[in-house]
């Protein structure tokens, strides 16, 4: 008995230490001085893993600083929860972790009422970055999930099925604000017109303006639309029903029209206006 009071009031006085000379002004709020107090030990399990890949576990010397504070200051497991999702989504969406990460804490939540959530400032923080997150991965789709890498099918899947996750719960698909449709599609299409851009100035350089790189370029997305068909298009067809290959090919087909027209008219000196552009798509 002794010595568990011993380990308590050591427990205590590190983490009294701590939060003092690390959290300073954050120590008048305990859910505060508490995600800093994770997120600190989630950043050195993090950045000092042996592994390649992280499993999020912290060593149990920090669950029971994690569980002393929590006891001490009177946090709820639901407001802890809240913390460990906006902590864990904030590491996931910085540092590119594996969504994986995400999901015993999305059942953590599953039952939490609605409004708390969206009343919690934590919890509302954790899907706003978990939205960005999102995001981000669809607009940098190509890579973060680079076609073709062994490792690519695992942690796409884990992370469309996070996703997933939220979308079939009542308590947290309120922070999607928009159909599933719109919130993959639109960074899909930001993304592809980002990469066109980039592959396009590239070619270029490389080959000058002329139709050359043009032809490469048109190989180029070639290339991309079958890693799109063969790779994403299934998973994201599974996961949530939403056609990526089909809205990235009439993208793609609209930008290359764009751009070849542009390069006809300026390959005739000008000589091809609009209206003669026009007339002549008129006239087919």
């Amino acid at each position: 008995m002794l010595g568990h009071l011993k380990d308590a009031g050591e427990c205590h006085l590190r983490l009294q230490v701590s939060m003092s000379g690390r959290f300073g002004t954050c120590y008048g709020d305990p859910a505060i001085s508490h995600r800093n107090l994770l997120s600190t030990f989630v950043k050195h399990e993090h950045e000092n893993q042996e592994s390649t890949e992280w499993d999020g576990l912290l060593p149990a010397a920090a669950h029971l600083i994690l569980r002393q504070h929590a006891c001490q200051n009177g946090l709820t497991s639901s407001q802890q929860s809240m913390i460990r999702w906006n902590v864990y989504n904030h590491e996931v969406k910085d540092q590119n972790l594996p969504y994986s990460l995400l999901m015993p804490i999305l059942c953590e939540l599953e039952n939490s009422d609605p409004h708390l959530l969206q009343e919690e400032k934590f919890a509302s923080e954790g899907f706003c970055a978990f939205r960005e997150g999102c995001f981000q991965s669809f607009v940098h789709l190509r890579l973060r999930y680079p076609a073709n890498a062994i490792a690519t099918p695992k942690r796409l899947e884990s992370f469309l099925r996070c996703l997933v996750q939220v979308m079939k719960s009542k308590s947290m698909n309120i922070f999607l604000q928009e159909d599933i449709n719109t919130f993959v599609v639109r960074p899909i299409q930001e993304g592809n017109i980002i990469w066109f851009n980039e592959t396009n100035t590239k070619l270029k350089e490389k080959e000058g303006q002329g139709f050359r790189s043009l032809l490469t370029l048109i190989e180029a997305v070639t290339d991309d639309l079958k890693n799109c068909l063969n790779y994403y298009r299934p998973l994201f067809k599974r996961f949530l029903d939403v056609d990526i290959f089909t809205t990235s090919f009439s993208q793609f087909e609209t930008l290359i029209a764009v751009l070849t027209q542009s390069m006809l008219t300026d390959a005739l000196g000008g000589s091809m206006t609009m209206q003669t552009s026009s007339n002549f798509e008129e006239s087919e």
